[in-house]
Formats: C-alpha cells, sequence, structure tokens
C-alpha cells in the first residue's frame, strides 16, 4: 500500500485488514501527543475502512470534511479531543453506513444547524456529544426533519441546552432506548413532555434546572433507569407504576413528607435506590 511506504500496515498496532483485499478495515489510535488532524491524501487508500478511532488523543484543527469520503465507514469516535472544531456537520450526510458517532468535548460551538446534520444519517444507532458546546435549538427550523429509526441511544450532557431542545428530542428517532440529557438547563415544565417516549429504557435528567412537585414518569412503562438527582425538586414522593425500574437516583433533592416502606417494596426490579440528601421521613409499615 503506498500509504504504508511499503510496510505491511496490517500488522500494525491498532489496525486491522481485510484477510483477502488486504484493505485497512478498523483504525485505532489512542494515547498520542498532539498533532494536527491528517489532510485528504491520508485517507484516500483507506476505503474500505469500516471503524475509526481516534479518542483520547491531542488532535488539534478543523476536523476534516474528506471524512466523508470513507463511505464505509461505521464507527467514528473523536471523543475527547479537547482541540478539535468543527464548522459545520453536512459531510456526515455522505456516511450512509455509519451507526457510532462520538464527537464528545470536540468544539461544535460553530455548527448551527447540527440537529438537521444528524437527520441525514440514516442507520446511526448511537450519537454522543457530550460537552461539544452545542449551539441552542431553534424549534422552527427542525420541523420539516424526519425521525429516525435506527437511534436508539442518544447523550447529550453538559451543554447548558434549553427546553428548546426537546422539540428535536421528541421527534429525532421512534425507537429511542435511552436519552441522557443531564448537566443542561432544562426547566421541569417542558420534561412532563417526554412522557411520550414510551420505549424509553434510560433517562438521566440530573443536574438541570428542575423545581417543583415529583413528575410521574408512570407512562414510561419501560424505564430501567432514572437519574433525577442534584436538582430542586420539592414536596413528597410517588413513584407511580414502573415495572421494569432498576436504578434510580433521587439525591440531593428537597423532596419531604413520609415515604412508606411497602411502596419502595413495590418495585420487585429496583436493584439500586438513592434518596439521600432529602428531607423524607420513612415510616416502617
Amino acid at each position: 500500500m503506498a500509504s504504508c511506504n511499503g510496510e505491511d500496515c496490517c500488522k500494525w498496532k491498532g489496525i486491522s485488514c481485510n484477510n483477502l483485499t488486504a484493505r485497512v478495515t478498523r483504525l485505532v489510535i489512542q494515547f498520542s501527543y498532539s498533532i494536527p488532524v491528517p489532510g485528504p491524501t491520508s485517507y484516500e487508500n483507506f476505503v474500505a475502512l469500516g471503524e475509526l478511532k481516534l479518542a483520547l488523543n491531542e488532535l488539534v484543527g478543523l476536523v476534516p470534511h474528506t471524512l466523508a469520503n470513507l463511505s464505509n465507514l461505521q464507527t467514528l469516535d473523536l471523543l475527547d479531543n479537547y482541540n478539535l472544531f468543527a464548522n459545520d456537520l453536512e459531510w456526515l450526510s455522505h456516511l450512509s453506513n455509519l451507526r457510532y458517532l462520538d464527537l464528545s468535548n470536540v468544539s461544535l460551538s460553530r455548527v448551527v444547524d447540527w440537529p438537521s446534520s444528524i437527520s441525514k444519517i440514516p442507520s446511526l444507532m448511537e450519537l454522543y456529544l457530550d460537552h461539544c458546546m452545542l449551539p441552542q435549538v431553534n424549534p422552527k427550523s427542525i420541523t420539516h426533519l424526519s425521525s429516525s429509526t435506527s437511534l436508539q441511544i442518544l447523550s447529550l450532557q453538559e451543554n447548558e441546552l434549553n427546553s428548546s431542545i426537546l422539540s428535536w428530542v421528541l421527534n429525532v428517532s421512534k425507537v429511542l432506548k435511552s436519552l441522557d440529557l443531564a448537566s443542561n438547563n432544562l426547566p421541569i415544565q417542558s420534561s412532563q413532555i417526554l412522557c411520550q417516549l414510551k420505549d424509553l429504557e434510560l433517562l438521566g435528567l440530573d443536574q438541570n434546572s428542575f423545581s417543583g412537585p415529583f413528575l410521574d414518569f408512570s407512562r414510561l412503562s419501560s424505564l430501567k433507569s432514572l437519574t433525577l438527582q442534584n436538582n430542586s425538586i420539592s414536596g413528597p414522593l410517588s413513584f407511580g407504576h414502573l415495572p421494569h425500574l432498576e436504578f434510580l437516583d433521587l439525591s440531593f433533592n428537597h423532596l419531604n413528607g413520609s415515604l412508606l416502606i411497602f411502596e419502595v417494596t413495590q418495585f420487585s426490579s429496583l436493584k439500586y435506590l438513592d434518596l439521600s440528601h432529602n428531607q423524607l421521613s420513612i415510616v416502617m409499615l
């Protein structure tokens, strides 16, 4: 292969190749030093690449649009490259086979219409955009976007997003199983409409701007994990009917009143419960 200067790339650590064609199908580089992002010629011989993992490096500069040439790519992981940034994400629309995308801690502050770009990746199943400085969503700009039939996991932690994001979240996918909106700026009134996501199994809403009474999540009948710690939820606690709930964290809130212990024992699937740092009184009946 020309790009390897006559060497057998397939023997290099982090590289996997097709046994018949010797084309590179997987490239993993981690814990490297500060280097600029490679230019267009670096990808010319990687047309068969299915996985590109460059997480936890110190890549510097603009995410190259030439990644769009990797049409067979199924996994793209640029996690924790703090000096990377993108001006737009339109190049993602060329990656029709992409199933896993992690751009967490890559600056996307200039990507104004990022939901539109994400909606053009038809096979995407997992999306992680944590701490990307995402711009707020304009609800009017996303009314024409169609729902995904593949996206199952969505994580948007630590972006200071407000309630406008929910107009997109509620329509982003018909098969969403996991939604993490922790460490944003969501008010409790807007979170009530999350109950439309009936197939949701994991919901992370910790460290937001929630106040007022505890919400009724019983319409999320498939829910297995619910985290709401570090909010300002007050008043009595009423669980509702959540037959599959395994993990519940309501610590560091302002819940008060009496909690009958038998209410907790009704959750036959519950494995973890944290109600610490509240003002609840437990009644052993």
